[in-house]
């Protein structure tokens, strides 16, 4: 886990980015989920959790130069879903800057992304599609299954019912 003090906006997608390059030049798979929180000042502060291969761990980010806003901290956490939900409730009453990124997710393999994007999809396409169907919403509108190629609209869909 990273906790990168605050940067520029897109400060925290460029470290991201890096994060990838170097778990990629070794041939590591990583995944990873970032939540962004306001802290007292007004400063944005990240929370960042990667799970990675046993024995993995990354270097200090502030030192190698990945992040050169201020200092970062590494540790193990052992529940990481509560850890994240700790900084995501923090920030209800709290106001982010204008196009602030407040939270991300990456590294899913491709079955993984084609089932969050199921799971995320409205009710009705879930009832004519399935994960393997790979519907993703189309450009116009509605849906597409991208295992066909085939557009769905919820009209359509309902005047079939």
């Amino acid at each position: 886990m990273e906790t990168p003090t605050t940067g520029e906006l897109d400060d925290v997608s460029y470290f991201m980015r890096l994060v990838r390059q170097w778990c990629k030049r070794r041939r590591i798979d990583v995944r990873y989920v970032w939540v962004a929180e306001l802290q007292k000042r007004g400063a944005v502060h990240y929370h960042i959790i990667f799970w990675l291969p046993i024995g993995v761990t990354l270097p200090k980010p502030d030192k190698q130069g990945w992040w050169p806003h201020g200092m970062t901290r590494i540790e193990w956490v052992k529940r990481p879903v509560a850890y994240l939900a700790k900084y995501v409730s923090k920030g209800e009453d709290k106001k982010f800057p204008k196009g602030c990124r407040i939270h991300a997710f990456g590294g899913l393999s491709e079955s993984g992304r084609n089932e969050r994007c199921w799971w995320l999809m409205p009710t009705w396409v879930k009832e004519i599609a399935d994960i393997d169907d790979k519907p993703r919403r189309a450009k116009g509108g509605g849906i597409v299954l991208k295992s066909t190629g085939e557009i769905v609209k919820w009209l359509n869909y309902r005047l079939g019912h």
